[in-house]
């Protein structure tokens, strides 16, 4: 039975005259049930306060997670551009040999075809010129 409520010793716990009496934290059915609302709330703001770390903690976490996939990933596709690279730059270098070597071959037909059209030239006049002289012989042995 709650006769009187004091607050004692400064605290937001109030008890009344027989519980503040007696050596017991409360030893009546008021004061133990303030007593057990005071810490059920204290209780309920506890967890509240642990669900809202935990949340952050979380969600940090969550950050941390995504960052670390965002850096491999990264990492991942520099390394594969770097193969690029490699593999571009070694195609260039086998291109460019290609290259010089069709220029080389055309060099060289071209060469070829000039030393056979001076041949073909030669032999039309060689045979131009036997044409002549058997035209010549037939004309004057008759």
């Amino acid at each position: 039975m709650m006769t009187s409520r004091r607050a004692s010793g400064g605290s937001t716990s109030s008890s009344c005259a027989l519980c503040e009496g007696s050596n017991l934290p409360s030893c009546c059915a008021a004061c133990v049930n303030t007593r057990l609302f005071e810490y059920h709330a204290t209780l309920r703001l506890r967890r509240n306060l642990r669900d809202t770390l935990q949340s952050r903690i979380a969600a940090r976490l969550e950050a941390k997670r995504k960052a670390e996939e965002q850096r491999m990933w990264k990492l991942s596709k520099a390394h594969d551009i770097k193969e690029l690279r490699d593999r571009l730059s070694e195609l260039k270098s086998r291109t460019a040999l290609e290259k010089m070597k069709i220029k080389q071959a055309s060099s060289d037909l071209k060469v070829k075809s000039g030393t056979l059209n001076v041949a073909f030239i030669t032999v039309k006049l060689f045979l131009s010129l036997c044409f002549s002289l058997m035209k010549c012989e037939i004309h004057y042995s008759v």
